[in-house]
């Protein structure tokens, strides 16, 4: 009778080892609710190119962004030597810009939760941005080597305002790993932070920047328009920017 029990035992727990497991992974396959996609327009393969607007992002699959379970993927594939190509997600809703000021009292947030590629056959590429309608006031790159530092992430801010003659300064965020990292992004009331795995990296005055109309992208970019071909692909696991 005992050994009757005992089999019955094993065949209930073995049942419902399965009948959990089923119901966790079910669970864990619900799509992540991006809403960052709710703001933002699509550009592909350059920034007037608009392959999807807001109301279409979170089910929109090509071969250069997709959104699965956990990530928004981004893929560049440049095949063709002098084509300088982007794939841009920027804060956008339909007609209505989400642009802003530096001098805002509203801190504006970015938050980057991403795992990027090493570089291998280009210069760099940007991943991460605040742009104006004229310039960029921070962008955020993987550099394949800046005197002899190899595949680290480095935060280049503009820190004049001449259209010729544009200076930047460039903060080491250190080396790319083939891990989720958090990149954080603060501006507003004429500050600029950059935070990777909650260390400060940047933390400047910014009351110079003239440009009204600031927002942030997300995107691939070949920065210095590679001569040769490559492949870069990038995961957020989360993005927030408002």
């Amino acid at each position: 009778m005992k050994k009757v029990f005992f089999i019955l035992f094993i065949i209930i727990f073995i049942l419902f080892s399965f009948g959990y497991r089923d119901f966790y992974n079910k669970k864990n396959q619900i799509k992540k609710d991006f809403n960052v996609l709710n703001t933002c327009k699509l550009t592909y393969p350059d920034s007037k190119t608009i392959v999807a607007n807001y109301w279409k992002l979170k089910n929109y699959k090509s071969d250069f962004f997709y959104v699965d379970n956990w990530n928004i993927v981004f893929v560049l594939d440049k095949k063709e030597l002098d084509w300088k190509i982007r794939n841009e997600l920027r804060q956008w809703i339909n007609w209505k810009n989400l642009w802003w000021d530096i001098s805002d009292n509203k801190i504006h947030y970015l938050l980057a939760d991403v795992k990027l590629s090493k570089i291998r056959d280009l210069d760099e590429y940007t991943f991460l941005q605040i742009h104006s309608e004229v310039n960029p006031l921070l962008r955020i790159i993987v550099k394949k080597n800046k005197n002899w530092i190899w595949n680290h992430i480095w935060a280049v801010v503009r820190i004049n305002t001449n259209k010729t003659w544009k200076r930047t300064e460039r903060y080491d965020l250190w080396e790319v790993n083939n891990k989720f990292e958090k990149i954080e992004v603060l501006a507003g009331d004429n500050k600029l932070i950059v935070k990777k795995n909650n260390k400060i990296y940047v933390n400047k005055n910014v009351s110079y920047w003239p440009e009204k109309q600031n927002y942030f992208k997300a995107w691939i970019y070949d920065s210095k328009n590679s001569k040769w071909p490559w492949q870069v692909k990038i995961f957020f696991r989360d993005l927030y920017m408002n």
